[in-house]
């Protein structure tokens, strides 16, 4: 009696045991999907002023880089100086939708040049697509604006 709840016991322990690292092990391992790391706002966002003349237009643009172990990822887009732009982004798998709506109106007699980076991390060796959405105040749904694919 007294070998079985020793043999018992030590079954017991063992299987706790190897629970335990097994746990460990699966919390080390890296997430597989695209992780959003941060996002920062540049040109009207950080001054309105910046205000663009008949013939100083920029060209609306996506692209990436990769910048210090980071996949950056810059939106620039020109849109009315009184533009709220709001944004929000869903990742799924390697799929990144970047939503973005202009939350309030009416216009101002201006054009302005507003700029998204996103920085990303555990993007190597996968195709990811970017893909972004806008969605004007008067819209009642998004549309797609521009996709690019990283490599």
């Amino acid at each position: 009696m007294k070998t079985k709840l020793s043999f018992g016991i030590l079954l017991i322990l063992y299987t706790n045991i190897g629970c335990t690292e097994d746990k460990e092990n699966t919390e080390d391992m890296p997430s597989e999907s695209i992780e959003l790391l941060k996002m920062d706002k540049g040109g009207c966002f950080e001054d309105p002023n910046l205000n663009l003349k008949n013939g100083e237009l920029s060209n609306d643009t996506l692209f990436y880089s990769v910048t210090n172990d980071s996949l950056v990822l810059t939106i620039s887009m020109n849109n009315n100086c009184a533009a709220c732009l709001i944004d929000s982004i869903s990742i799924v798998d390697d799929h990144v939708n970047i939503y973005v709506k202009n939350d309030c109106g009416p216009f101002a007699n201006c054009i302005c040049s507003f700029e998204y980076k996103y920085f990303f991390d555990n993007y190597i060796e996968k195709a990811i697509l970017f893909s972004v959405y806008l969605k004007d105040y008067k819209e009642d749904e998004y549309s797609l604006w521009n996709e690019i694919q990283y490599p």
